[in-house]
């Protein structure tokens, strides 16, 4: 466990075949186990599987950052040919909540971080999806097409799928924790 924790690393290539559902669907059962505020685990799962499926949730969003601004630096590198949102992953894995559960940030990213170790155990790459979290809060075409309801918001997202070619041998560097007893 400590190996894992200490050698997972964001994955930014993906090979364009998607994982097996089965295992998708194992680490999100298992995330089930993760700590939750009084064991409600009021939070839910979108799967976007396939890159084709991927693509489109991709090109709702883009055409949201051309329309109205946001997170402008997207279209640029999109451009240019560079994929910063789903990073051309063939699974985008998103957590979302009612927003009025007990713990509508906590218990999301936790099991959210749960399911990434399980997935990154069996070989998977991840990549956190912060583009597509913050885009998905304003745009009511992309929050739809992920099933989210009114009244409810994307807590968090991550890509996984099959790095493409990309390794880390070594344990990165971390400065030491600021720690204050009491």
């Amino acid at each position: 466990l400590e190996k894992l924790v200490m050698t997972r690393r964001s994955v930014r290539h993906f090979k364009p075949e998607a994982p097996d559902r089965a295992l998708i669907q194992w680490a999100l059962q298992r995330a089930g186990y993760a700590p939750s505020g009084k064991n409600r685990r009021e939070y839910h799962w979108s799967v976007v599987y396939g890159l084709e499926r991927v693509r489109a949730v991709r090109a709702v969003a883009l055409r949201h950052c051309q329309e109205t601004g946001e997170a402008p630096e997207l279209p640029r590198f999109e451009a240019k040919g560079l994929d910063l949102l789903t990073c051309g992953a063939p699974v985008v894995v998103a957590i979302w909540t009612p927003d009025d559960c007990l713990n509508p940030w906590l218990d999301p990213v936790i099991a959210l971080e749960t399911a990434e170790l399980m997935l990154v155990s069996k070989g998977l790459g991840t990549c956190w999806g912060g583009y597509m979290r913050q885009i998905t809060g304003h745009c009511p075409e992309l929050k739809a097409m992920l099933g989210i309801p009114e009244g409810a918001s994307m807590k968090a997202c991550m890509m996984t799928g099959i790095p493409d070619g990309v390794r880390f041998p070594n344990i990165p560097y971390r400065p030491e924790p600021d720690i204050f007893w009491f």
